[in-house]
């Protein structure tokens, strides 16, 4: 696949350049973007096959990742239009860093829930997301950011994460979890590990959600597969969150080559009687 490295001025100040992605190169994988040859654009249409760069200020590196930053007052966002399909559902991304520029401080991809505001959390985040087309077809898929500099290792959609966190209840349709309510709790690993736990936040802030009082909840291995750990609890105390911003759940992972922090989405809200 033949695509453009950007690193002339002459390039730089091009209306559009043209190219693609990383596209299908296994077949666990849809699409991945790397910074190596990102490609730009100082036009913002959508549909559009580049980063918009008039916006935030967006930069590869040829040697791997890439950079999102807020300069510009109530331009705050930049989009890419990916290839989606239900046969790839998960989005996945690492943050490197989050460096605060000035003002109000928030992060967000749009249509995944991938949202923070304030107390940033780097890490590897994996994403189930909904509402997919059927057939492959190509959807905006947009980063909006505030107030920061956020530096990504990568991002991508695939049919199965290396590593990811899925939360369960009944029934499967539930909004909300509340006292009285049961949810398993699992995390799948691609290598073992030897102890694996985990955290609620609300995407406001970044603050923990204690459960039952706990703030942190204790995995144990199914059916000694060192790979997948679970727990089922039934709720009997929780802390809401704010039905306005999403709920994460961080993994913390002992033992093994493994993320320092793994980050997933809480289908749910937590809701007290």
């Amino acid at each position: 696949m033949k695509k453009i490295i950007l690193f002339s001025a002459a390039a730089l100040l091009a209306t559009t350049v043209s190219g693609k992605m990383i596209e299908n190169p296994d077949s666990n994988t849809l699409w991945v973007e790397d910074g190596k040859e990102m490609v730009l654009s100082r036009t913002y249409t959508r549909p559009n096959n580049a980063w918009y760069d008039g916006a935030l200020k967006v930069q590869g590196n040829p040697k791997g990742g890439f950079s999102v930053e807020f300069t510009t007052p109530k331009k705050s966002s930049t989009g890419y239009n990916v290839l989606m399909s239900k046969e790839y559902p998960w989005l996945v991304y690492k943050i490197n860093s989050i460096e605060p520029t000035t003002g109000y401080r928030a992060f967000a991809f749009y249509s995944s829930m991938g949202q923070q505001v304030g107390n940033f959390q780097p890490g590897i985040f994996a994403i189930q997301m909904q509402n997919l087309p059927g057939n492959q077809s190509r959807k905006w898929l947009e980063i909006t950011c505030y107030g920061i500099k956020v530096k990504f290792d990568y991002v991508k959609m695939v049919k199965t994460p290396d590593n990811y966190i899925t939360v369960e209840s009944a029934p499967a349709d539930a909004k909300f979890v509340t006292v009285g309510d049961k949810i398993r709790i699992t995390v799948h690993l691609k290598e073992k590990a030897e102890d694996v736990s985990v955290q609620f936040f609300t995407a406001l802030y970044m603050r923990n959600l204690p459960v039952n009082g706990q703030e942190k909840i204790q995995l144990t291995p199914l059916k000694g597969d060192e790979r997948v750990w679970s727990a089922e609890i039934t709720v009997q105390k929780v802390t809401p969150g704010n039905p306005k911003f999403p709920i994460h759940i961080k993994a913390t992972i002992l033992g093994g080559n493994h993320p320092d922090a793994l980050w997933g989405r809480m289908p749910y809200q937590f809701k007290g009687k």
